[in-house]
């Protein structure tokens, strides 16, 4: 195979040899399809088909210790190998499709240590801009000051997904009740999300009465660890992330591909966490709403000693397992 170096039209020359030739420890990776193959190399430039079925090990067996510059020609396979690579714990990891600005506006750019692949709980929730199905959608003002059930799906019109979609919608007066409001992600195009939702109109009868987001590019999905590469490296898992009012993931919850979500559950859920925070309380497995609560585990050897010493109430099974009455308003 002839050696050459490519001529990107589309980068900015100057500005990524500077930043390619001063970083340490710097590889190029080519990802091709086997269309591609017998091309010229770019000069210094590690290439690996994309469509190989080892391609993932390959990825995987690269050190950890060295920054990747990815490229491809049509721009796709590098921001998948990318969101790949970054899942996997690879530290630094540049798109080099679109050229340096592309890059450097790019999730990928902001990839560090600091930021976990996966959102927990009691971590803020990212804000962010995105093209949703109702216009453009700031997440923090359209949250405003309730809570906010954010959910994913692999796919738009897939059977699952629909089944999902739908019965979020017709539990949308429960989610009003509880000051909580609806969002749904979808790494497809507005145009297949429009198209899915009037599909679902037609032939299940139900509207959906609140906004998704089309997350093409998967900035949104990476950005909340929606992309879960064992599971599928180009598609979400179906994630629900319950977010407060001061915007804390309270809770999060992974189903995959194939398993539909318990929309029952995420009801529970929802109340459960509105009442325990509403009533400074904890709650018993399978709590539902109209039980009693458990009063919070005493502190101190004082605390447990005023438990201790105080009557027991029915219920009550010892100084840290104590009934607490709900205030259900």
């Amino acid at each position: 195979m002839q050696k050459q170096t490519y001529q990107f039209s589309h980068l900015e020359p100057l500005a990524f040899k500077i930043a390619y030739n001063n970083h340490p420890n710097a590889t190029i990776i080519d990802v091709r399809k086997p269309s591609e193959l017998s091309e010229g190399m770019m000069d210094g430039a590690m290439v690996i088909n994309y469509r190989k079925s080892d391609f993932t090990q390959k990825i995987a067996a690269l050190p950890r210790d060295r920054a990747y510059f990815v490229y491809c020609q049509n721009g796709k396979r590098s921001q998948k190998t990318c969101m790949l690579m970054e899942n996997m714990g690879f530290e630094e990891v540049a798109n080099l499709n679109g050229g340096w600005s592309a890059w450097e506006a790019t999730f990928i750019a902001n990839n560090n240590q600091s930021r976990p692949s996966v959102l927990r709980i009691g971590d803020v929730a990212p804000d962010f801009e995105a093209v949703a199905t109702t216009g453009q959608l700031k997440l923090s003002d359209y949250q405003g000051e309730g809570w906010l059930l954010m959910v994913s799906h692999p796919a738009d019109f897939t059977p699952v997904c629909t089944t999902e979609l739908a019965a979020l919608a017709r539990e949308k007066a429960f989610f009003d009740d509880r000051n909580t409001k609806l969002l749904g992600l979808s790494i497809d195009s507005i145009h297949a999300h429009l198209a899915w939702m009037n599909n679902i109109r037609e032939k299940l009868g139900v509207t959906i009465n609140f906004p998704i987001i089309a997350d093409h590019d998967m900035k949104v999905a990476q950005l909340y660890g929606m992309m879960h590469p064992n599971e599928s490296t180009t598609s979400t898992v179906r994630a629900a992330f319950f977010i407060d009012p001061q915007r804390i993931v309270r809770l999060a919850m992974y189903y995959p591909v194939n398993v539909g979500r318990g929309i029952a559950e995420i009801k529970r859920a929802l109340t459960a966490l509105q009442t325990a925070q509403n009533n400074d309380c904890s709650l018993p497995a399978d709590w539902n709403e109209g039980d009693k609560g458990i009063a919070n585990a005493p502190q101190t050897v004082a605390e447990m000693q005023e438990r201790l010493n105080r009557p027991k109430e029915e219920g009550d099974i010892d100084f840290y397992l104590v009934n607490q009455p709900i205030d259900e308003e």
